[in-house]
Order: structure tokens, then sequence, then C-alpha cells
């Protein structure tokens, strides 16, 4: 399929085309947040269980179905998630053709990536996700950068003190000359997927592709 797109920026625009997207008030819940769980081995069924880390699993997820499905799907097999891979199938469909990936789109849309038969490799090169529902999970993902450029992952301690359970998004810039500012674009903030923004000091890391 030799789609001419790196993983990490697709999954940055997969990200973009869920903006707005925001937790329910009351006992009412978000399906699609409780789908983006569906992509952690944690299963949350509510909404307003953290997901900042099921997001960015979510979107690494679809980019990897998008990139190389076969492959993608026979690892959900491996990690029993079987059950999962129509819901994450009907999702890439959906964004392939938002994305104007014809050539996906059309595959995906003609192949059961739940049966065996069909969960093959295409030789396209992916790097899995964490599965984990903790922002943690990330600060060792893929490879690690003093000089991140925009789509790339930045992990936050949740606290200035370091204390909470950190926090994970896409880095969309920084400002400022002193007192720096980073940029995020991510799930669980504002309890929404939208931009942020977190002092500099409370970065771990930032994590790429090379």
């Amino acid at each position: 399929m030799g789609l001419q797109v790196k993983q990490i920026d697709l999954a940055f625009k997969i990200a973009q085309s869920f903006e707005g997207t925001h937790e329910e008030a009351g006992s009412k819940q978000n399906k699609t947040i409780i789908d983006f769980h569906r992509a952690t081995t944690l299963h949350a069924d509510q909404d307003e269980v953290p997901w900042c880390s099921s997001f960015m699993n979510f979107c690494q997820l679809q980019a990897c179905l998008i990139l190389n499905g076969g492959l993608m799907a026979r690892i959900m097999s491996h990690k029993g998630m079987t059950k999962d891979i129509p819901i994450m199938q009907k999702y890439a469909l959906d964004l392939a053709e938002k994305l104007n990936i014809d050539q996906v789109y059309n595959y995906l849309k003609n192949t059961d990536l739940s049966k065996n038969a069909n969960q093959k490799s295409n030789g396209v090169e992916i790097v899995e996700p964490t599965y984990n529902a903790l922002a943690a999970s990330w600060k060792n993902w893929g490879d690690a950068t003093d000089e991140p450029q925009i789509g790339d992952l930045v992990v936050f301690k949740r606290r200035p003190d370091g204390s909470g359970s950190g926090h994970i998004a896409f880095f969309n810039g920084l400002a400022g000359n002193i007192n720096r500012t980073v940029f995020s674009f991510g799930g669980n903030q504002q309890n929404s997927v939208c931009n942020s923004n977190y002092e500099l000091t409370r970065v771990v890391t930032f994590r790429t592709l090379k």
C-alpha cells in the first residue's frame, strides 16, 4: 500500500479530527470516549475516567491500522483484543474517508480484519501504542528528542511537584523566552479534545519516531 506519510504525523491528523469531543455531564457517557478506552487494557466504561492516554493509544492504533491494517489486527488478536477489531476498523474506515486516503478506504471497506486470513503485513513499519491507560507509559515510547516537532508526543508531570499520574498529549508548539510555555493538543484537556498549555518545567520528555 506504501502510504507516503509518517505514523506520528498521521496520528496527529487523526487526533485533530476529534477536536471538540468532550465528556458528558452527569450520568451520561460519551460513546466515543468509551471507544478511546478500548485501545487500552483497562477498557474503562466511563468517560470521566482519565483518558489522555486512552486517546493517544487510540490515535496511534488508528494510524497503525491505516498504515498496515493486517499487521495491526494480528497484533490486536494476539493481545486478546479480537472483539475490538471491528469497532476499530470502522473508525479507521471513516478516518480514511475523511482524510481522503482512497486506497486504504477501499481496502478497509472490502477486508474483514477480524479474520485470521486477512491479518497479513503489507510491509509498512509501524510502532505499537502502549495499550496502557497511564500517561507515564509513554515516557519510553519511540525515541526521545530535544527538538520536538509539531505532532510529536509530550509527557507532562500532572502537578509541578511531580505527584499524580501525569499527562500525555501531542506537542503543538512553544512560546516565551524565559518562562516558556508548551502548547499541547490532546484528550482529557478541560475534559475534552482540545488545545491547552503547560509550563515547560512540567515536561518529562518529548517523544518522536525516527
